[in-house]
This record gives C-alpha cells, structure tokens and sequence, in this order.
C-alpha cells in the first residue's frame, strides 16, 4: 500500500521482475499517511514484467511522487 522510509528527496526506482502484475495504489488509505504516493493522473498503476517506475519523496506533502510515466524495458 506504500513504502516507509520516505526522506525529503529520496528516489526509489520500482522494477517488476517477476512473471505477475504488480498493483501501486494512489493514495491508499490503508497505508501510513507518510507512506502513501501520489501516481501519474491521481491513478493507481499497474506494473507488468519489465516494467519500470521512478519514485520521489516529497517532504513538504510526506508523499511518494511518481516522476516518470510508467516505463515498459
């Protein structure tokens, strides 16, 4: 539902690389509000194999940002 950890300016960089579907919740409300992210279009996102995606913490609204659109390797 998030990811704890989140310090101002801190990136992550998501990689599925597994055989599944991988499912980031915008704004999940069963995650720490400190944890949650903000995802492209107020959307939740779904990553397929291979895909990629770049996180960003952003200390002023204690959220993860998506940087980037979802990118297919």
């Amino acid at each position: 539902t998030g990811f704890a950890g989140g310090t101002s300016g801190r990136w992550l960089v998501l990689i599925n690389v597994g055989a599944f579907t991988i499912r980031l919740m915008n704004q999940d409300a069963n995650s720490a509000a400190g944890n949650r992210m903000i995802l492209a279009g107020g959307a939740s996102q779904t990553m397929t194999p291979d895909d990629v995606i770049y996180l960003w913490y952003d200390g002023v609204t204690a959220r993860w940002r998506q940087m980037t659109a979802l990118l297919v390797v």
